[in-house]
């Protein structure tokens, strides 16, 4: 779980992951309240997990695209 991006707190009391696809409008609409909730706490690590929306790099997804999401 410590794979990623991370705001490197020390000695969380939560840890707070999210997979998210850098193109995907819903999760840049998430990053605004995560951000909020994060602001100010130093009790919460964050740990950001790409997870592309295309069938090319990522298993999981049946619909492949255009390799762009694939670039991280």
């Amino acid at each position: 779980p410590n794979v990623g991006l991370s705001n490197k707190v020390e000695n969380p009391k939560y840890t707070l992951v999210e997979f998210a696809d850098y193109k995907c409008p819903h999760c840049k609409a998430a990053g605004t309240t995560i951000k909020l909730f994060l602001s100010g706490r130093n009790d919460v690590r964050f740990i950001f997990k790409p997870f592309p929306l295309d069938g090319n790099c990522n298993p999981n997804i049946q619909r492949k695209g255009d390799n762009s999401r694939c670039l991280f």
